[in-house]
């Protein structure tokens, strides 16, 4: 399996399970509980794992550290809201459904990545064009040079 298929097949993976959990949460016994939320946990780590592997691969050391960042950010910012939408009171198959409606769009977002299993570092394509080429990234026809003001050389 490549990266793509390895990341997009976890999320599908972790979907399935999130949705069985809230279709049976409340039909079947704790233990069959506890080996579904077992089962998504297992394959959500399983999605977020092999974006460790792939980002490197797709993209320069600062852009990485800028997406990071922001991820984190928005992990902060949602942390400190999502309780007050998901409440004590709310059914478990609301919940599970949401999850498995992120973890759908997510295996949907990995897929239109480029594949980069068995490419060198940075020479990641997607058709004939180089996402990443001398320290310049191509979006749009347009290239932004990733090294300005980060002191580097262009050797990202």
């Amino acid at each position: 399996l490549g990266r793509v298929a390895t990341q997009s097949s976890a999320f599908i993976l972790g979907s399935i399970a999130c949705a069985l959990l809230a279709v049976m949460s409340e039909s079947i016994p704790r233990a069959g509980m506890v080996t579904l939320a077992f089962l998504v946990r297992f394959f959500m780590l399983a999605g977020n794992c092999s974006t460790w592997v792939f980002t490197p691969e797709l993209l320069p050391t600062d852009i990485r550290a800028t997406g990071t960042s922001a991820a984190n950010a928005a992990g902060r910012v949602g942390a400190s809201v999502v309780p007050y939408f998901v409440t004590p009171g709310m059914a478990p198959s609301s919940i599970g459904m949401v999850m498995m409606g992120m973890s759908v769009f997510t295996c949907f977002v990995c897929a239109l990545l480029p594949e980069t299993s068995g490419r060198a570092l940075g020479e990641a394509t997607h058709g004939d064009d180089r996402m990443v080429k001398d320290g310049r990234i191509k979006a749009g026809g347009k290239s932004d040079d990733v090294t300005k003001g980060s002191g580097g050389k262009g050797d990202l």
